[in-house]
């Protein structure tokens, strides 16, 4: 219970983080019309509706809530277009079949991700995914899947995951650490990636990510394992990693 109380007492500090965060930057660009150090074509874009349907995509992408940021920040993007950029005139009428085939992609994304979950939530997606696990080193290559591995080596010795509209679920509670470092290389394009780690773990976050970010959702032990660091590394574009116990 008291654990349950200070995870919750964590999650409502960081929403009063994300407000006081946006009031702050709201006053900065504020700030910046009236001292006219912002153009005011550019506070135009700045503030505009686009960009706030882009803004809640990014947040539903650090949330974990992918599809959901895929279409705020696809509809977002798609007519902040004119806005930011020279086009012709009617470009939005012109271009508009993109958000027909962008809602298809999502829509098939949805129905695969969802079929895999519930028929085969053990097994892997032979046609499109891959994994391969030598001498305590993993390859895992998922695309269009929904894949679940659990390391059973004694000595968990790195990994190389790539995950294209899937999901990656990799469990690393019934393993260890031996190394000093130990890496994980991430290239994870529009999906997400779920990694369970032991809690005193000592993870080290060097992602980098576009349109997307990752979370450490642990609750970390005081007898953490400073010897042994699990370093991960690699690429996100709007995608998330989620790191749980």
């Amino acid at each position: 219970m008291e654990m349950y109380q200070m995870m919750k007492a964590k999650k409502f500090r960081s929403r009063k983080i994300w407000v006081a965060l946006i009031f702050i930057l709201a006053g900065l660009l504020l700030l910046g019309k009236n001292l006219e150090i912002i153009r005011p074509d550019i506070f135009q874009v700045v503030l505009s509706w686009q960009m706030l349907l882009v803004a809640i995509g990014i947040l539903c992408f650090f949330r974990s809530q992918f599809i959901a940021g895929l279409i705020f920040a696809g509809i977002g993007g798609f007519f902040l277009v004119p806005l930011a950029a020279p086009v012709e005139p009617g470009w939005t009428g012109t271009w508009w079949p993109l958000l027909v085939i962008f809602g298809g992609v999502l829509i098939l994304l949805r129905a695969v991700s969802s079929g895999n979950k519930k028929s085969r939530p053990h097994q892997h997606i032979h046609s499109k995914s891959s994994y391969i696990s030598k001498d305590g080193f993993m390859v895992s290559d998922n695309i269009f899947g929904f894949v679940q591995q659990i390391v059973l080596e004694p000595v968990f010795k790195g990994a190389r995951i790539k995950n294209v509209f899937g999901t990656t679920v990799l469990d690393l509670r019934k393993t260890s650490l031996e190394a000093a470092e130990t890496y994980i290389d991430i290239e994870c394009i529009f999906g997400g990636i779920e990694l369970r780690v032991p809690n005193d773990w000592l993870v080290i976050n060097e992602l980098k990510a576009t349109f997307g970010g990752s979370e450490d959702k642990r609750y970390i032990e005081k007898d953490t394992d400073y010897a042994h660091r699990l370093i991960l590394r690699g690429k996100l574009t709007f995608a998330g990693v989620e790191i749980k116990r």
